[in-house]
């Protein structure tokens, strides 16, 4: 009976983790399309200063695409996307982030010691 209750604790335990990482994942993924994310700071830690950047705004769509459209210039930039399976990295074109903070109002990723932080604006 013991070994019993040992097997179905870990295998209760295996599928919850499991359905964490999903939960995760498709939240951090209707997050990402449900906004255009604006760029608001960008840190070198380390040169420990806030950066420099021209004002740009991110929009990830359903379909995988991707397009960053520099305010000033209106340059415009398209690749693709992607999240990782447990939602932790994000991949645009050929560039991988840990996102470190994603909520309704804010997106922080991370490449290497430079850090992007994000406020949701209303996507028109």
């Amino acid at each position: 009976m013991k070994n019993l209750l040992k097997y179905l604790f870990v295998i209760l335990s295996i599928w919850l983790l499991s359905c964490s990482q999903d939960f995760n994942k498709s939240k951090t993924e209707r997050l990402l399309v449900k906004y255009k994310w604006r760029l608001i700071n960008f840190v070198d830690y380390d040169a420990n200063i806030s950066a420099e950047f021209r004002p740009v705004d991110f929009y990830f769509f359903t379909d995988g695409s991707f397009m960053k459209i520099y305010m000033v210039g209106n340059d415009t930039i398209k690749a693709s996307w992607s999240l990782s399976p447990d939602g932790e990295f994000l991949t645009i074109g050929s560039n991988t982030f840990r996102i470190t903070t994603i909520t309704s109002n804010v997106l922080s990723l991370r490449y290497g010691n430079l850090e992007m932080f994000f406020k949701t604006i209303p996507k028109d």
